[in-house]
């Protein structure tokens, strides 16, 4: 089980965070404290891969044109991009040599 604990970007605080701990022979649970925004979209997405078994590969410099703004010629920014899936799959990619 896992306990989020969001906290106001704009206080200081003191919550801290605790590992998981047995609470009976099939379950277990944390806290997270964490302040709202990008800690916060970490720790879920950390809690996302943990949950569902799941490993990272980023593909990068993917070409994307950006619009064009007035009498400015668009421009053509590289951008990578994570790729959340199976560890099996990804375990299968790697013994076929992909």
């Amino acid at each position: 089980m896992y306990i989020i604990n969001i906290l106001p970007n704009d206080r200081q605080y003191s919550a801290t965070s605790k590992p998981f701990r047995d609470i009976s022979p099939a379950l277990s649970s944390c806290i997270f404290s964490r302040a709202a925004g990008d800690e916060l979209i970490s720790i879920i997405h950390s809690i996302a891969i943990n949950i569902y078994d799941l490993v990272s590969t980023t593909v990068s410099g993917i070409p994307m044109k950006e619009e064009a703004q007035q009498g400015q010629p668009a421009v053509a920014i590289n951008y990578d991009v994570e790729l959340l899936h199976s560890r099996e799959a990804h375990i299968e990619l790697e013994r076929l040599g992909l």
